[in-house]
């Protein structure tokens, strides 16, 4: 997004509940942005745009997402699935 200086992450509620709102980390190296994530409806998603640090793209540019990151939705047996990794090209 924004040329580069944007990350869209799109947070799905995957349950059959309501979810209240949470807390939604990015680590970006050494550096860690933390958004408040509004609740989301049950099979719903709402999206966060993380600004993206500008010396990330060494070349490329690795991150860490972790949904509710403060543990305050209750998901019951499903808490194994707030944590993905990924890369944008440099």
């Amino acid at each position: 997004e924004a040329n580069g200086k944007l990350l869209r992450v799109t947070i799905k509620n995957q349950g059959n509940v309501n979810s209240g709102s949470s807390k939604t980390t990015v680590t970006f190296g050494s550096v860690i942005t933390t958004m408040t994530t509004p609740p989301v409806p049950a099979g719903g998603t709402t999206d966060l745009l993380f600004k993206i640090p500008n010396n990330c793209f060494n070349p490329d540019c690795d991150f860490i997402i972790k949904v509710d990151s403060d543990n305050q939705v209750n998901e019951g047996n499903s808490e194994g699935n707030n944590t993905t990794n990924g890369f944008c090209l440099g």
